[in-house]
């Protein structure tokens, strides 16, 4: 008898549905039944009415996971414009319910597809990098900077110096996914020389998804200055360099022929090609870079330099230097190449 007389007192869902917004608003605070406050809830979600708003963000603290799970998506399907639920979200991103964590992400993510900006959230979203103790409540913060307009710096810095690595692989992943081109290079840098695999494998992957070259800029590659006896030797140096920066998608590489021709048009009296030669030759061409440089061998030692300059300041923008023995010059060029190109 006590089972059926609890039974014809809760109201079911057909019920529920017959009353109006204020009546579900009004027996949610009411009623001590889980299950009506759980249906109540499941209405008012089918509802969208932004005066329950605050009632289900209350319902989002709730001791019951079932309520609070139910609350945190009726408070999702009303969708990114409606007001009302931002300081809720962002108490729940450092939830220990990881369901909630979640949730509050899409909420978030939810509101920033629809708004072209959330003063308050991007700023909390900030406060939370910088100083909550919990890594994962960071984490989940840089998933919804993701979507902020305007995050790029900020991604960036925790990119480059965040101390969890997961946190800054997420980082450079999300700028890839923002295309956030302006940043090539710096996530280049980090592609070559971040501590952790996994964050360098993130940067290749941006790199790839932002596409085109890290520097959008023009670059010629000169003959080497090298002892007469070993121009051969210079040559396919300076033809493994071109081969290496164009397959690195650092830059735009002049072929070769183009450079050979220039060369011959100018008609210098030797093959020297100094910096101010070299910058020469790049004005012919129209590139806004030239990269020169010197082998020298003795003592059956030999030591590569590689100058990078721009043409229009002759000013040098870059450069490296790498020795080793001769007899393994195959090694030294691969190492001088790399040298140059991480320092890019």
């Amino acid at each position: 008898m006590m089972i059926f007389f609890f039974l014809a007192c809760t109201l079911s869902q057909k019920d529920i549905r017959t009353k109006d917004v204020l009546w579900l608003r009004n027996h949610l605070e009411e009623t001590k039944s889980g299950v009506e406050q759980d249906l109540v809830i499941t209405e008012l979600a089918l509802r969208r009415d932004p005066e329950a708003i605050p009632h289900l963000c209350r319902y989002t603290s709730s001791l019951d996971s079932s309520l609070r799970h139910r609350s945190l998506e009726a408070l999702n399907a009303y969708g990114g414009r409606v007001d009302g639920r931002d300081e809720t979200y962002i108490q729940l991103l450092s939830s220990q319910d990881g369901v909630m964590r979640r949730g509050a992400v899409e909420g978030m993510i939810q509101r920033f597809q629809v708004l072209s900006e959330s003063p308050y959230l991007f700023s909390a979203l900030q406060r939370i990098i910088r100083s909550d103790s919990n890594w994962q409540t960071r984490f989940h913060a840089v998933e919804v900077l993701e979507w902020v307009n305007g995050s790029e710096e900020v991604l960036l810095e925790l990119a480059k110096n965040d101390e969890n690595a997961s946190i800054r692989g997420r980082s450079v992943q999300a700028l890839g996914t923002k295309r956030a081109s302006k940043y090539r290079k710096d996530i280049y840098r980090i592609s070559k020389k971040d501590i952790e695999e996994v964050v360098r494998q993130e940067a290749v992957q941006s790199l790839k998804r932002i596409g085109g070259k890290v520097e959008e800029v023009v670059l010629a590659v000169m003959p080497f200055d090298v002892p007469e006896d070993y121009l051969e030797l210079s040559e396919g140096f300076r033809s493994y360099l071109s081969a290496r920066l164009g397959g690195s998608e650092l830059a735009t590489v002049v072929e070769r022929g183009q450079v050979e021709r220039v060369v011959d048009e100018l008609i210098f009296q030797d093959k020297f090609i100094n910096d101010g030669k070299a910058v020469e030759i790049g004005k012919a061409l129209r590139a806004e870079q030239v990269v020169t440089g010197t082998i020298q061998i003795m003592n059956g030692q030999v030591v590569i330099t590689i100058k990078r300059i721009d043409v229009r300041t002759q000013t040098i923008v870059s450069s490296s230097a790498s020795s080793g023995s001769f007899i393994d010059f195959e090694q030294v060029q691969r190492v001088a190449a790399s040298k140059f190109i991480e320092e890019f």
